[in-house]
């Protein structure tokens, strides 16, 4: 029988800890990755504190509601994926190791998300939560942004110069600023933008614009594009008149 030194991995139901107390998880003092479920619903308030795993690289929760959650001591931690769950604010400021987070349909008492302190993270999710507001800074390894319904009407994403793909659907967006220089596939559908200006993406292959309220577009600079879907906008004559010039796109929907 091996020795709870020697676990480095974790996959368990809430069920498995007596009331739901993690605590038992310090005895795991080398554990590397941590996976919990609440397959049954439990309606327990869980507290997490991270001093009890420090070593987690990999975290990922399922259906858990929170009565605290500290994440602080996970120093090396790389992946969090939180989904379905219930928690109060989540600080992230101390994972510089952080490179994949992901937070789905979960109830996140948190309008802004800071990600200035996290310079490793290259991939980023978020969908159906409650924040409004991300900041972007020092974030120079990030090469992929999905927000799904977030409550954003404004957002500048600039000095993030390895970033190729980013989608953005189901929101209320109705400006977006941007100077991004690697994109290669945009997905901003079911907004209300009414305008873009994609004139600092210059490798842009895909891009799909459906279903916002975008009467005008130019899309010269972007000579790469393939790609072009501007189904369900409200497009003006003439900008239809100059979409079909556009001989270099493969496939262009309006």
């Amino acid at each position: 029988m091996r020795s709870t030194s020697e676990v480095k991995y974790i996959s368990c139901d809430i069920e498995n800890f007596t009331n739901g107390d993690l605590s038992g998880l310090a005895l795991f003092e080398n554990l590397e990755s941590l996976s919990i479920d609440n397959r049954n619903q439990s309606p327990d308030k869980i507290v997490f504190d991270s001093d009890w795993t420090p070593k987690l690289k990999e975290l990922y929760v399922k259906s858990i509601k929170f009565e605290t959650i500290s994440l602080s001591a996970l120093k090396s931690v790389e992946i969090i994926t939180i989904s379905s769950s219930d928690m109060p604010e989540i600080d992230i400021t101390n994972l510089s190791a952080l490179s994949f987070l992901s937070i789905n349909n979960t109830n996140l008492e948190l309008e802004k998300l800071d990600l200035s302190y996290n310079p490793e993270i290259e991939h980023l999710i978020i969908n159906r939560t409650n924040i409004e507001n991300l900041t972007f800074s020092n974030n120079d390894k990030l090469s992929e942004i999905m927000l799904g319904a977030v409550n954003s009407h404004t957002i500048e994403l600039i000095n993030l110069p390895s970033l190729r793909i980013l989608s953005m659907y189901d929101g209320v967006l109705e400006k977006l600023y941007i100077d991004l220089p690697s994109l290669e596939y945009a997905s901003i559908y079911n907004n209300k933008l009414t305008s873009v200006d994609f004139s600092g993406s210059p490798e842009l292959l895909g891009l799909d614009l459906s279903n916002n309220l975008i009467t005008d577009i130019n899309v010269d600079v972007n000579e790469k594009l393939t790609s072009l879907d501007l189904t369900g906008n409200p497009l003006s004559e003439k900008t239809k008149a100059y979409l079909d010039t556009l001989t270099w796109i493969e496939e262009l929907k309006y």
